[in-house]
């Protein structure tokens, strides 16, 4: 759509707005893409209502599938190796995490006592549980921090949708600046519904699920290096999207999504928020719910680590095992 005759329909400043946003490199807004261009008239007589069909269902199809590979995948993860780590934590830990506490608090600390049942289980807990203190709340705010931007962007493209001004039927959606890059700053209600309902919300709880199962699966892995290893290989399922439309998408199509973006106006700009609002809102929003999962929701759990790694740690002295742990330049650190 050309400037000039988007102007004539909506007067010289039909086109001004104040915040706007550029497409992902993402099935979802390839999709939200096309089907914003096949509703646009001028968009449909230069490409072929045909070609804009065909658009479509290519875009409806790469979401859909990326959509079913990110569930299925942590589906799986979720099932299998996540509840083969958390089986042996699902039971009540109270009783453990009492003969462990009482055994560090007594004077002198003793060892448990592996002929009491629940002392031996706690000691097996222990022993079983390699993992260094806080290193799992320092992962799982990384994994956050990691996944914040796909769900607020998401939210944010919800946003600039919502607010962008209903355009009669037949009226241009678009239009395209100087650089040939498309300026999306019209909706249609239907396609509004259409958008929201089977393609934003669908993403946005893909992206949810994939961050719950990224923590839940960090939370109980039971050692150091395995956390490490294993939280590098999880990020790749959050790239599970961008991989197939790069693999699937045409180059033509990839440059213009890259180029392409959504306008609206909002009123006054707030330049705190574009500073440094959204930032501290984004890290609040992470370390709280990093301190919730681990803290509270886990905090039996949580509770009975930080007593294994303290009971660890003194056992595990240099007095008591004078070949554990790591030391360098006379400083040393006990094995856990």
């Amino acid at each position: 759509m050309e400037r000039k005759f988007y102007q004539n329909i909506y007067g010289a400043n039909g086109y001004q707005h104040n915040e706007s946003l550029k497409f992902d490199h993402s099935p979802a807004h390839a999709l939200i893409l096309s089907a914003i261009r096949m509703s646009d008239p001028a968009s449909v007589e230069r490409e072929g209502k045909v070609n804009m069909v065909i658009h479509v269902l290519l875009g409806t199809f790469m979401h859909l599938l990326a959509i079913a590979m990110s569930m299925t995948l942590c589906w799986l993860v979720f099932v299998y190796p996540v509840d083969a780590e958390e089986d042996p934590w699902e039971v009540d830990l109270h009783r453990e995490t009492v003969a462990l506490r009482n055994a560090l608090f007594e004077v002198p600390v003793r060892k448990l006592i592996l002929t009491d049942p629940i002392e031996r289980k706690a000691h097996t807990l222990c022993e079983n549980d390699h993992t260094v203190q806080f290193s799992q709340s320092a992962l799982i705010f990384l994994w956050g921090m990691k996944m914040m931007p796909f769900i607020s962007k998401q939210l944010w493209f919800l946003r600039g949708i919502t607010l962008m001004p209903t355009a009669p039927a037949g009226h241009p959606l678009c239009y395209e600046e100087q650089n040939r890059s498309l300026v999306v700053t019209h909706m249609r209600k239907p396609l509004l519904l259409v958008i929201t309902a089977f393609v934003l919300l669908p993403t946005i709880l893909a992206d949810v699920f994939v961050t719950f199962v990224g923590a839940k699966f960090l939370f109980y892995v039971d050692s150091l290096s395995a956390l490490i290893l294993k939280s590098m290989a999880f990020f790749l399922v959050s790239k599970i999207d961008e991989v197939l439309f790069e693999g699937m998408g045409s180059r033509a199509f990839r440059d213009e999504l890259a180029s392409s973006k959504i306008a609206w106006s909002s009123g006054e700009p707030h330049a705190q928020w574009d500073l440094w609002g959204s930032c501290l809102l984004k890290l609040l929003a992470v370390v709280s719910l990093t301190l919730f999962y681990t803290r509270i929701f886990h905090a039996d759990v949580q509770e009975f680590r930080a007593l294994c790694f303290e009971y660890k740690g003194y056992w595990q002295s240099a007095a008591e095992c004078p070949n554990c742990g790591f030391k360098e330049l006379g400083l040393s650190l006990e094995s856990i």
